[in-house]
């Protein structure tokens, strides 16, 4: 589905001004939002700009929805064209990110590219960040929002989803596995599954082992989908899922596709 994004006017809105300027000076509470910062992928969801700034149609063209992720002292772009990058550092309400890197792939939708350009400009402009609807207790059923505020006085919402280590609370492990292009009926209700089989390799990067064919449910396999007259070897990061009944359900997140050759 289709996102739309919501352009506002800081004379529109009371209150914002509030979520700009608080001082984080208890140490251990900075520390435990950074690490909240790194726990989700984040969505922009809503540009504010101050009065006078550009036209929201005009932004409209410039920015659309895209996810930011914090990891090892640098944030990633992605769901745009390329994938960009770039370090921050943070000083209690303030943030600073350095010029944004990435690939320079051309994209065939033109407003994606612009819109890439004027991400990849803006973002090192970012001034200070807020984190809002934080639960330290239980953080992979909170509905944090990330607010970036700008040199200009614009703002940029954010919607946080957990990321994987955080919903499932572990770490994820590296997997390979073998995909069939063809589904395969499982379960009392004739559900189609995921053919799938374990795949190994040594510190070279030679195969060295293939399992046996097994059965995944679809939510089991996450972020892949097989295509139609192609075998398919992917790395994943594999995770452990308690069922309601107790029991441990492996859950596989698609990494990387190795391997892709047509049958």
């Amino acid at each position: 589905m289709k996102k739309t994004l919501l352009f506002i006017s800081l004379t529109a809105v009371l209150g914002l001004s509030a979520c700009v300027g608080v001082q984080k000076d208890d140490s251990a509470m900075q520390t435990a939002d950074q690490k909240m910062l790194t726990a989700y992928n984040w969505t922009l969801e809503r540009v504010t700009m101050p009065a006078g700034g550009e036209r929201p149609e005009t932004l409209g063209q410039q920015v659309r929805p895209f996810d930011l992720s914090f990891m090892d002292n640098r944030l990633a772009v992605s769901g745009l064209c390329n994938s960009m990058s770039g370090s921050y550092q943070i000083a209690q309400d303030k943030i600073q990110v350095q010029p944004m890197m990435g690939t320079k792939m051309m994209c065939a939708d033109e407003a994606v590219m612009q819109s890439e350009n004027y991400v990849g400009q803006v973002l090192p402009t970012v001034q200070q960040w807020q984190l809002q609807g934080v639960d330290m207790a239980d953080p992979a059923q909170a509905h944090p929002v990330l607010t970036l505020s700008f040199a200009d006085g614009a703002r940029w919402q954010f919607e946080g989803t957990p990321t994987p280590e955080t919903l499932y609370g572990q770490e994820g492990t590296t997997a390979f596995l073998e995909v069939s292009d063809q589904l395969q009926t499982c379960g009392a209700q004739n559900e189609q599954c995921y053919k799938v089989r374990s795949v190994k390799y040594n510190e070279q990067g030679i195969q060295t082992e293939v399992g046996d064919w097994f059965l995944l449910d679809r939510d089991q396999l996450q972020g892949f989908t097989p295509e139609a007259g192609y075998q398919t070897i992917i790395r994943t990061r594999q995770f452990v899922e308690k069922t309601t009944q107790g029991k441990d359900r492996p859950v596989y997140i698609h990494d990387m596709t190795v391997e892709s050759k047509q049958l």
